[in-house]
C-alpha cells in the first residue's frame, strides 16, 4: 500500500496542504473511505484507511469534528483529508496521535478523489506484491545459504537503490560506514523514539532525508535495526517493503550466526572450566588452553565480576562484556562473570589495581551497571590460573561484604582476611565461637551493642575517642567494657587478647561472607 506522503503527492489535487500530524506522513494507506451524510458515516474500518471528510456533512450528522477524529483514531485510521473549515480544534490532537491531516482545496470533488486514490492503491498493491516476491526470493536464498549480514546488505542496496544501514539496539552502525551527513542523521535516531519501536516506523530525518526503520528480531528480542534511507521527496511504500523483507532476512542470518556463536561459547565455557577446575595433565591443559588462544607460558590474572542494577541481563551481558574487553576471555559462572585477562607485567600490584579499576569503569559505563570486582594475583600456567580465580572469588565476596557493592578489590589488599580465608572454614567458625561466640549470643538475645562497642574499641587508641565515635558518655562505655569482660572472661587490657578479639571480629566477616 502507498504511504500518506505518496497519496498526497500522486493523487491529491493541487493546493492540498499538510496542516497537522507530520510525524505520521509515512503511515501506510490501506484503503480510502468517504464520510456519508447518514449515520454511521463510515462502514466498519479495518485500520490505516485515508478518510475523506466534508465538514458540512459532519454538522449534518450532529457531530463535532473533534469527536469524529477521536472516534476514527480509536478505529486505527491512517490519515484524514478534510474539505472545509474548522481545523484548529483538531490540529493539536492530530499532532499527539501522529495523524496526518490534509486540507483539500475548496471545490474538491471527493467522489473523483476517492476513485483516483483507489486506483493508486490498487496499482501500488499489485506492484508491491511483485516486488516482495522478487526481494524475498533473492534475499532468502542468501540467508539460507549462510551468507553474512554484509552480503545481504549489499544485495539489499543493489535491489532497492537505497542506502541501507544496519544499526545495533542503541542505533549505532554495525557494519556499514556512513558518510558525514548520514552519520549526523544516524545520531538523531536514539532521540527520535520515547521507547524502542517494535514495528516498522517511518520518520523524517535531518538534511532532507527520510527513512523506514525496522527492528531485526532475534531470540533475545531486538538484535538491531535496519534503516532504509532516501531523500524525503523520494521515499515510498516500496521502501517500507525493503525494510520489512530486509529485516526478516537479516534476522535469519543473525540467528544462524548466533547459533554458531552459542556453540563456540559452550565450547569456551567447557574448556575454561576444565582449566580452572580439573586435575588434567599439564599436556592436556596446555592443548585446551591453546585452542582458546591462551598461552600458558605467559602471565594471566583472573577477575570475578558481579553486576547489579543493569538494564541488560543473561547472555546479552556476556556478549557486551566481550565487546568491551576484546583482549580477555569471559564467561558466566552462576551469578558472577569470570574474566581471564593477559598481564604484561606479572606480579606488579599497582598495575593490577589500575587495570582492575579500568575494567570496572568500562563495564559500568557500557552496561549502566554497578560493577563489583574481585581480582586475583597474576600467575603463569594452569595451576596459577586456578589459584588466581579462587583469589578473585574471595576478593569479590569479601570486598562486597566489607566495602559494599561497586568496590574493586585485589586479593593482595585483603590483609588479614587473606590469612583467615586460607584456613578451613570450620576452624574459623570454631575460633569465632570460642572467642566471642557468647558475646554475639548475648547481643542477639538482648538486642545489644556489645560487639559493635568491642569493634569500635579496637579501632581507636583511647577511651575518649571510642566514646566519641559511639556517641555515648565515657561512663556508659566503661559499663559496656565491664560487661564484655564478664561475658567473655577476657582481659581487654592484655595485648594478645586484643589481637585475638580483632581476628575474631574479622573471622565473623569471613563466616558471614561464606
Amino acid at each position: 500500500m502507498p504511504t500518506v506522503e505518496q497519496v498526497w503527492r500522486q493523487a491529491m489535487p493541487h493546493g492540498t496542504d499538510l496542516v497537522a500530524g507530520e510525524a505520521g506522513i509515512y503511515n501506510e494507506v490501506s484503503w480510502v473511505v468517504t464520510l456519508r451524510p447518514t449515520p454511521p458515516g463510515f462502514d466498519h474500518l479495518r485500520g490505516n484507511e485515508l478518510a475523506l471528510i466534508d465538514i458540512t456533512k459532519v454538522k449534518g450528522l450532529r457531530l463535532t469534528l473533534s469527536s469524529l477524529v477521536t472516534s476514527l483514531v480509536e478505529q486505527g485510521i491512517g490519515a484524514l483529508g478534510i474539505l472545509g473549515e474548522g481545523l484548529p480544534e483538531v490540529r493539536e490532537r492530530a499532532k499527539g496521535y501522529k495523524l496526518p491531516i490534509l486540507r483539500l482545496p475548496s471545490g474538491s470533488d471527493l467522489s473523483a478523489l476517492q476513485a483516483r486514490i483507489t486506483a493508486l492503491i490498487t496499482e501500488e498493491r499489485s506492484h508491491l506484491y511483485q516486488e516482495e516476491q522478487k526481494f524475498t526470493e533473492e534475499l532468502m536464498e542468501l540467508a539460507l545459504a549462510g551468507q553474512g549480514t554484509d552480503v545481504i546488505l549489499d544485495k539489499l542496496q543493489e535491489l532497492s537503490g537505497r542506502t541501507v544501514l544496519l544499526l545495533n539496539p542503541d542505533f549505532e552502525p554495525i557494519t556499514v560506514p556512513l558518510d558525514q551527513k548520514l552519520r549526523e542523521v544516524q545520531k538523531t535516531l536514539s532521540h527520535a523514539f520515547p521507547s524502542p519501536p517494535n514495528s516498522i516506523a517511518g520518520l523524517k530525518l535531518a538534511h532532507g532525508f527520510s527513512a523506514f526503520l525496522s527492528p531485526v528480531l532475534g531470540k533475545q528480542g531486538i538484535e538491531g535495526y535496519l534503516l532504509v534511507v532516501a531523500p524525503s521527496e523520494e521515499l515510498q511504500e516500496a521502501d517500507r517493503l525493503v525494510a520489512k523483507v530486509g529485516a526478516l532476512t537479516l534476522a535469519i542470518a543473525i540467528s544462524r550466526r548466533q547459533a554458531v556463536v552459542d556453540t563456540e561459547d559452550k565450547f569456551q565455557v567447557e574448556m575454561l572450566e576444565s582449566i580452572l577446575n580439573s586435575e588434567l595433565s599439564a599436556q592436556v591443559l596446555s592443548e585446551r588452553a591453546e585452542r582458546l588462544g591462551l598461552d600458558l607460558s605467559k602471565s594471566y590474572m583472573a577477575m570475578a565480576a558481579q553486576l547489579t542494577s543493569s538494564s541488560y541481563e543473561g547472555e546479552i551481558i556476556t556478549r557486551k562484556v566481550r565487546m568491551v574487553l576484546s583482549h580477555a576471555l569471559c564467561y558466566p559462572r552462576g551469578n558472577i562473570l569470570v574474566i581471564i585477562y593477559p598481564v604484561a607485567s606479572p606480579g606488579v600490584v599497582d598495575d593490577l589495581r589500575r587495570l582492575g579499576k579500568e575494567v570496572a569503569r568500562k563495564l559500568s559505563d557500557y552496561l549502566g551497571a554497578v560493577v563489583s570486582l574481585g581480582i586475583g594475583r597474576s600467575f603463569i600456567g594452569a595451576e596459577g590460573l586456578r589459584v588466581s580465580f579462587q583469589e578473585a572469588e574471595r576478593a569479590l565476596v569479601m570486598g562486597r561484604r566489607v566495602f559494599g557493592d561497586g568496590s574493586v578489590n585485589l586479593f593482595s589488599d585483603l590483609g588479614v582476611y587473606r590469612l583467615l580465608l586460607s584456613v578451613d572454614l570450620d576452624e574459623v567458625k570454631n575460633f569465632y565461637q570460642e572467642s566471642i561466640g557468647r558475646l554475639a549470643e548475648y547481643d542477639r538475645k538482648h538486642s545489644g551493642e556489645l560487639l559493635h562497642t568491642l569493634e569500635t574499641l579496637l579501632r581507636y587508641s583511647t577511651l575518649s575517642k571510642t566514646a566519641q565515635a559511639l556517641y555515648v558518655h565515657r561512663n556508659t562505655l566503661l559499663y559496656r567494657l565491664q560487661r564484655i569482660q564478664e561475658i567473655t572472661k577476657l582481659n581487654l587490657e592484655d595485648g594478645e587478647t586484643r589481637l585475638m578479639l580483632h581476628l575474631a571480629l574479622k573471622a565473623g566477616d569471613v563466616i558471614r561472607a561464606s
